[in-house]
């Protein structure tokens, strides 16, 4: 069939000759269409939808359908708007310009919004063609790096960049992967993409294009502008300016900057550079246009009015003329550019009937051949375009039956007729199209990069806390490179009380961590046996502890229940709700989800724990979970700490369980009374199969049928006798607790030696850091926030830490931003409040819900992207970062403010907590805010209760390790390696890795090391990451070699000398083979001493020796 072929050829043509610098009118689906022939053709065409809401829908639409049949995808791109206001005082973020940019030099269709082409173009930034064996200046690249990029130890997030030795790493905010640029002086002698999760390669390509964005100038005559502008300004008004005039005037960058474009003598716009351009629905791209230009009047005229800022000519004028009053005057699309309309001028003489097809059944491939079949024979002509034909599809024999790899977008109908989006379509009268998406459930899938936490001691930094097992509680001072013996070791040098230095060998550095508690902790005295006597009343709680665990984890499995399934893989009821996530799993959640199925596949209780950030997809594995167990025919608890959360979870349950027949309820404060009693008794009957609720649930008046899995969310909120109920549980049921408290890695590493613990540690694709804002509260500050986040279609989250403030901040904000609806919610209202409060806020009939911290957990509303926070300081850390993951949970930048009273004196804690929060906006920033709420408050309850003490004397680290000994001792699985000691250079040379926490996390690792296979991959990573490796380091790769082998043979002490190598114990058989291999021996009672009998390599001959050995 080459009928829609030709048709949309022709539409091209047209559309590029005949209405050439004419702006074409379509409607939303023909708009899809066309992106995706544009695009297949290379031909350039900007598509201009209503909004950013929008014009995202359709990317995502085109996205989703080229990347279902073809690997490479089609060549579209999206051009984004300012996250920003018009006229407000802030600068788009860098994501956004990189992003324009990008879409700006490239030959194909561009999809755009209303307000991403008001904006003019960028031309502030640097383009560097990257290629192998070229010259570049190293240093002035790494400068201008620095103006737009964060430089940091790892290159992990988008935006960072870090430089070691000859490598740097950047991660371009337009790019999938970070990219590893390889130098040899000022040549490039590698270009790699790398993972940022583990740093290692990904592939070696020749070439890459490097954006840096530079500062915005201003030219001397443009200057003179902005001058003249000034000088006409009264003394009040260039007061409010005065500071903004001097930087221009000094080529001086500042948050705003861009309010003063209108200056610019060449200002280009993005619709300068097509001929063809399509406006996507006319009337609500010029009702979307207006309304904008409103609201830049509006925003005008409050700050003039309240005087904060100056009557500033915005830019858009340069576009769109001047006109003396937009506030009152319409956008007329009509009056400003010629406007054709696609369905008159271009559909109306196709004949063609266009009409809807029925949906081909989901499931089993026999239903859908069924259907195709009754269609044949109904005599259609049905054209299957996919690139790969379902084997089960090519035994069907019809003359009828077309099978073609056209790659329609799927997902749409065609020619623009507004019916609802399908995902088929058919033309004529005897013709039905099919394309992929009707031959999979699957939903939109994003391919995530996952991001690991690093471990604490490579972030360690001058005069932080550490602690020596042996000496106690120390600051870090630095590394130094020392010859004690003649000859060079690198020291760790830590400073303890009455300013005594101790240098630690790196030999020792296994025995040092990072000292997690507070930062005003005493240091320990190198003169007292303080420290001693501290670490063993740990030690014994530790011990204590520890055959506890052992108790409970005995009690669990003497506790014999039928398995729930011998897969750790879905099974086909199972694949159906996977299905329905409409999301790929991350590494990180496929191995939680793998964790819990080999969990329920055991024969006796699961106790594990899911760790993760907020919004990173904890819900998920409770889901899967509980679908597990329901259809192994056992009942779901869901337990909430909060009556939001658990009507969080209602939702999110009843909309994915209510297609696959399972019953969810939900029992709660805000549940109708008149449902309960039948609830209760439906429990008690097994005809709820997952049931919702807080605490209450497990009170003794609940009775059910046949309990299986408990799921807690949140444990650590719930009440100390709560957590003992939790406890004696453990030993009868399955439980599965969530957790959005993130604990560090190296914490995560101690604990899971005391319980089953899976952490997710991957941020969700397009998920970008939130824009964090700390400042007093000021009236342009806040309806700037709500202006912004009505003006993209959104909603609005404040929240204030007193119940008695909430309605005279409702009052303030009804004042300050005029139209807008806002409700009141908090824990006092009565269940029916709550209830029609929160359906009216999910239903979008109100526009901006203030709270009290009850929001912390519960509300998760895609369509909530900023949030609020009044009287900031009155919140602890904790939850003010859980308050600021309520947003940011969509493809939107996020926005956070934590504002306080500037009438009032905040104390320095509060103050620390503010700049936690600003200083650490990063995606996986979550667990540096667990660390440093830790130290600024304590330990407080990471285990229990009864531990706190003992945390705060030793670190949190520390005591985990020690219960983590004592249970390898009592299960014995506890490791004794060789003790090996050698006299040659064994450092990591700064030149080489330059960073001292990576240099200390690096000596760890490699004591750590426990198998060769775990060494060798070490080794290639290191020099993957940071080049060949020099000498002594190499020397200190090779001594861990050594001692792995040693140990496996049995050797307990091995010296590695100048011209011997000492063997301890002595024992017959090392001996004899020593003697046998022909090597000079000498013996005592304790050691065998063994001499080359020429000059050679000591690390060698001391490898050569072990190997005789073993053999």
């Amino acid at each position: 069939m080459k009928f829609l072929d030709e048709f949309f050829n022709s539409v091209l043509e047209k559309c590029t000759t005949n209405y050439k610098n004419k702006i074409i009118n379509i409607q939303f689906e023909t708009s899809l269409f066309l992106v995706h022939y544009f695009a297949q053709k290379n031909k350039k065409a900007l598509f201009v939808y209503k909004n950013e809401k929008v014009s995202h829908d359709a990317y995502n639409l085109l996205k989703r359908s080229s990347k279902i049949d073809s690997e490479e995808g089609f060549n579209f791109l999206l051009y984004p708007a300012w996250d920003i206001l018009f006229g407000e005082r802030l600068s788009p973020s860098f994501r956004i310009i990189s992003q324009r940019i990008i879409a700006q030099k490239k030959d194909a269709p561009l999809i755009s919004s209303v307000k991403a082409i008001l904006s003019p173009k960028e031309d502030n930034f640097q383009r560097f063609f990257l290629k192998k064996n070229i010259e570049i200046d190293r240093e002035e690249l790494i400068n201008l790096l620095s103006k737009n990029y964060t430089r940091k130890s790892l290159c992990e997030l988008p935006g960072d960049f870090a430089v070691r030795g000859m490598l740097l790493d950047v991660f371009p905010f337009y790019s999938e992967d970070p990219i590893r640029l390889i130098f040899s002086d000022n040549t490039i002698s590698a270009i790699k993409y790398f993972n940022p999760e583990d740093q290692r390669t990904i592939k070696e390509v020749d070439s890459f294009n490097l954006i840096v964005i530079e500062a915005l100038k201003f030219l001397p005559d443009e200057k003179e502008k902005i001058r003249k502008f000034f000088n006409a300004l009264s003394k009040e008004e260039r007061d409010i300016i005065s500071e903004e005039i001097k930087n221009i005037e000094n080529d001086i960058n500042f948050s705003g900057i861009e309010n003063y474009l209108y200056f610019k003598n060449d200002l280009q716009f993005i619709l300068d550079d097509f001929d063809t351009i399509f406006f996507v629905d006319k009337d609500q791209v010029q009702s979307e246009a207006t309304r904008l230009l409103q609201e830049i009047e509006k925003l005008r005229s409050f700050q003039i009015e309240n005087k904060i800022y100056v009557k500033m000519p915005s830019f858009v004028y340069k576009l769109i003329g001047n006109p003396e009053n937009l506030a009152t005057k319409d956008f007329n699309l009509d009056e400003r550019f010629k406007i054709i309309d696609f369905n008159t001028e271009l559909i109306k003489p196709l004949s063609k009937e266009v009409k809807t097809a029925p949906l081909l059944p989901r499931g089993r491939p026999e239903d859908v051949k069924n259907t195709l079949n009754w269609y044949l024979n109904a005599n259609y002509t049905v054209e299957i375009s996919m690139n790969h034909i379902p084997d089960y599809l090519k035994d069907l024999e019809n003359t009828q039956l077309i099978f073609s790899e056209r790659n329609y977008p799927a997902g749409i109908e065609i020619l623009g007729i507004n019916k609802e989006i399908t995902k088929k379509y058919s033309i004529k009268e005897n013709l039905i199209i099919f394309t992929s998406q009707e031959f999979s459930t699957k939903q939109t899938k994003e391919k995530i990069t996952r991001h690991k936490n690093i471990s604490s001691l490579q972030e360690l930094q001058y005069n932080d806390l550490v602690v020596h097992t042996d000496h106690g509680i120390g600051r870090f001072i630095g590394l130094k490179l020392m010859n004690f013996t003649k000859i060079q070791r690198e020291y760790a040098q830590i400073l303890y009380k009455d300013g005594d230095i101790l240098y630690i060998p790196v030999e020792e550095f296994t025995r040092l961590s990072k000292y997690i508690g507070p930062d005003d902790a005493e240091l320990s005295s190198l003169r007292s046996n303080d420290w001693t006597s501290k670490k063993k009343r740990a030690k014994d709680f530790a011990e204590k502890i520890a055959h506890e665990i052992v108790f409970i984890e005995a009690s669990r499995r003497n506790v014999q229940r039928p398995i729930y399934s011998n897969s750790k893989n879905p099974t086909i009821e199972e694949l159906e709700l996977k299905e329905s996530f409409g999301y790929e799993e991350t590494p990180d959640q496929e191995r939680a989800i793998e964790d819990v199925f080999i969990d329920m596949s055991k024969p006796y209780p699961m106790d594990r724990l899911i760790v993760a950030d907020a919004g990173f997809g904890k819900t998920e594995i409770a889901i899967r979970a509980a679908y597990r167990a329901v259809l192994a025919s056992r009942q779901v608890a869901l337990l909430a700490p909060t009556t939001l959360l658990a009507d969080q979870h209602y939702r999110t349950f009843k909309n994915r369980f209510d297609p696959l027949g399972v019953r969810v309820e939900v029992l709660s404060r805000i549940s109708r009374s008149g449902n309960k009693n039948k609830i209760l008794e439906d429990l008690k009957e097994n005809k709820i199969d997952i049931i919702i609720g807080t605490h209450s649930l497990l009170s003794k008046g609940i009775k059910f049928k046949n309990l299986g899995l408990l799921i807690i969310d949140e444990e650590q909120k719930f009440g100390v006798m709560q957590k003992e109920q939790f406890k004696k549980l453990r030993t009868e049921l399955d439980v599965l607790s969530l957790s959005a408290t993130p604990i560090p890695r190296t914490l995560n590493m101690a604990l899971s030696g005391l319980r089953d613990i899976s952490t997710i540690f991957t941020p969700p694709k397009n998920r970008m850091p939130i824009r964090t804002i700390v400042s007093p509260f000021k009236d342009t500050i806040v309806r700037e926030a709500i202006l912004r986040e009505l003006d993209r279609g959104g909603q609005i989250f404040v929240v204030d830490a007193r119940i008695s403030n909430l309605n005279n901040l409702k009052e303030k904000i009804e004042s300050i931003v005029g139209n807008v609806s806002c409700a009141v919610l908090h824990g006092q209202k009565s269940p029916q409040e709550i209830s029609t409060t929160l359906e009216r806020f999910l239903n979008k009939e109100i526009d901006l819900l203030i709270s009290t911290a009850i929001l912390e957990s519960g509300l998760d509303i895609p369509e909530v992207n900023t949030i609020i926070i009044n009287n900031a300081d009155l919140f602890g850390l904790s939850e003010l970062y859980q308050l600021r993951g309520r947003v940011g949970r969509s493809f939107k930048q996020g926005y956070a403010y934590f504002l306080y009273s500037s009438d009032k004196k905040i104390t320095e804690d509060a103050k620390r907590r503010l700049q936690t929060i600003q200083m650490n906006s990063a995606l996986v920033s979550g667990f540096n805010i667990s660390l440093k709420d830790m130290e600024i408050r304590g330990t407080g309850n990471v285990l229990g209760t009864e531990q706190h003490g003992h945390m705060e004397n030793i670190g949190v680290e520390l005591f985990t390790e020690m219960i983590a000994e004592e249970l390898a001792r009592i299960k014995g699985t506890a490791k004794e390696f060789t003790r090996v000691r050698a006299e040659i250079e064994l450092y990591i040379d700064k030149n080489y890795i330059n960073e001292e926490g990576l240099r200390i996390d690096l000596y760890k690792r490699l004591q750590r090391v426990d198998s060769e296979e775990e060494l060798f991959s070490l080794q290639e990573e290191i020099e993957d990451r940071f080049g060949k490796m020099p000498k002594e380091l190499s020397n200190l790769f090779l001594l861990t070699l050594i001692k792995l082998k040693a140990t496996k043979i049995g050797i307990k002490e091995l010296s590695i000398l100048k011209d011997s190598i000492k063997i301890a114990p002595n024992t017959t058989n090392f001996l004899e083979k020593i003697k046998k291999n022909g090597f000079f021996v000498k013996s005592t009672k304790e050691e065998i001493v063994v001499r080359p009998t020429s000059p050679i390599d000591s690390l060698g001959f001391a490898i050569s020796i072990l190997s005789s050995l073993s053999s």
